[in-house]
């Protein structure tokens, strides 16, 4: 008999040699030894587990009564090699293990997701811009075409009335008049100024506006230098009033004008605006001959262009599907078609934009 290594409360006897027991002093430790003593001061009946040279030991502690049947007298201590305890522990390192790898994989997807969304704002930051610089340069070159006429016209208005003036036959009648023609050319110019002011202006703001008014303001930017190219403009324009981003319907406007125009030549370009049903449709039809079936998908791309690079970087249509896509909640779609107009007949491009009302 001596004192029990589980209990100090306790005296120890082994009434079988082949039960397995473990006498030393230090194979529990501190912590094991107030917890054990603990339940057995209130007769529970527990387990514990420990591993013993890579194997894992159940230890049950089985409270004994009494004759009387009153609180334990002894306690039975079984030490048995559990292959089940093997199995959880190995299924819980298992687990822990793949929960791991599980957090690993998702924290590289995250900073993967984190890396392309970063990419991806960079990437449009840099084709708003150059997007920008593409209008501007298309900006400059409008504007060259719309001031030759009236600055030529103010030019020969000003050196007529100075040579008369020199000459002492300049009559008031003709001065007021030709003054006057040369106001108006001036506030012509003032006004392109204007346009193209609003139109790079960029307000962020809905605002109720005439669609017929904004495309005749666009037309109006090409309008000589289709005439130039002896291309027939026909306008089929109705009244429609619309509560939306006026600058951003400019722009795409714009942007298939010129597209119509670099591409027409002793053709025609037809613009249409109806309504149909809740649906504002807006139509800018060409005679250039369409666009070749291998490349139509790609028409709407960033940096697809047909133009010699010094005449297009690709951005023009991107740009306004961008538009009508995300920030008017439209659809815009291009298809090739045949028509007939006074007996001839034409082949070209139809750039169709549809606006529902109830998404405006």
């Amino acid at each position: 008999m001596a004192l029990s290594n589980e209990n100090k409360d306790y005296i120890y006897k082994e009434d079988n040699k082949e039960f397995i027991h473990y006498s030393s002093k230090n194979f529990y430790t501190e912590d094991e030894k107030e917890l054990i003593s603990s339940k057995m001061q209130n007769s529970q009946m527990f387990s514990l587990y420990k591993k013993i040279d890579g194997k894992y030991l159940a230890i049950s502690f089985l409270p004994i009564k009494n004759v009387e049947n009153e609180i334990n007298s002894a306690y039975m201590v079984l030490y048995k090699n559990s292959d089940y305890i093997e199995q959880v522990m190995y299924n819980y390192y298992k687990m822990l293990f793949i929960l791991f790898l599980f957090i690993l994989i998702y924290f590289f997807y995250i900073n993967y997701k984190y890396r392309k969304i970063q990419s991806e704002k960079n990437k449009d930051y840099i084709i708003s811009q150059q997007t920008k610089m593409a209008a501007l340069g298309e900006m400059i070159q409008n504007i060259s075409h719309q001031w030759r006429q009236p600055l030529s016209i103010i030019s020969v208005l000003a050196s007529g009335l100075k040579l008369k003036k020199e000459c002492n036959i300049l009559e008031d009648k003709e001065l007021i008049e030709n003054l006057n023609a040369i106001l108006k050319n001036t506030n012509y110019l003032s006004n392109t100024i204007e346009d193209f002011r609003n139109y790079f202006e960029g307000n962020l703001e809905k605002k109720k506006f005439n669609l017929k008014d904004i495309v005749n303001q666009c037309i109006l930017m090409f309008k000589e230098e289709i005439s130039s190219k002896n291309v027939i403009l026909i306008e089929n324009l109705n009244d429609i009033e619309l509560f939306t981003y006026e600058s951003e319907l400019k722009q795409v406007i714009i942007n298939l004008l010129k597209n119509a125009k670099d591409f027409t030549n002793e053709g025609l370009i037809i613009v249409s605006i109806y309504e149909k049903k809740e649906h504002i449709i807006i139509e800018v039809q060409d005679s250039a001959g369409g666009i070749p079936k291998s490349i139509i998908k790609k028409i709407f791309d960033p940096y697809f262009t047909t133009k010699h690079n010094s005449n297009g970087v690709g951005l023009g249509l991107f740009s306004a599907y961008e538009i009508i896509d995300k920030k008017l909640k439209g659809n815009i779609s291009v298809e090739n078609k045949e028509f007939t107009y006074y007996f001839n007949s034409y082949k070209g491009a139809c750039f169709s934009i549809i606006l529902d009302r109830k998404n405006l």
